[in-house]
């Protein structure tokens, strides 16, 4: 689960993210909204019973949603704007995962380093945004379970922490 503050037509909104697989819930207040990957570019979103298929681009720290012909603009807030802190699906802070399916474009650590909370240690591509997974505690890497350029999921662990 995180937590993210994010800008649309001048005002801040807190939204939480929890994820099951490849799904994602998000709540914005009381409304809770299911996202789901298509392909790189496509995100099916679910309100109430409706589901929407929307495209979805990322610039910096804007995100830009079309859904039904409609274009909304959202602007990241906070130090972390393009950082995910990956953990796996059991909320174990030594196995660093992917926030969804994607590829490894970028591995910033080898077995036997030391990290540092909020260390970068690798880079996923994924829907066409770039998603830098950052260390949720520090310690000492144990395993590097991909390279550059593997296609990696959200269940299985990038890397594995000693901590």
């Amino acid at each position: 689960m995180s937590t993210h503050i994010f800008n649309s037509k001048g005002a801040d909104y807190e939204s939480i993210v929890s994820r099951t697989g490849n799904e994602y819930s998000i709540l914005i207040g009381e409304e809770e909204f299911r996202a789901k990957a298509v392909d790189s570019t496509t995100v099916e979103i679910t309100i109430t019973d409706k589901t929407y298929q929307a495209k979805v681009a990322v610039a910096g720290d804007h995100v830009f949603v079309l859904i039904n012909g409609r274009q909304i603009e959202l602007r990241l807030q906070g130090d972390d704007n393009n950082s995910w802190t990956g953990y796996s699906a059991d909320e174990s802070p030594d196995k660093i995962i992917s926030p969804m399916p994607g590829k490894i474009v970028k591995l910033f650590v080898k077995v036997g380093d030391y990290v540092k909370e909020k260390q970068p240690l690798v880079i996923v591509e994924s829907m066409k945004m770039e998603n830098q997974i950052v260390a949720q505690c520090s310690g000492k890497v144990k395993s590097v379970n991909f390279k550059e350029g593997a296609q990696v999921d959200s269940e299985r662990p990038i890397i594995e922490l000693e901590i």
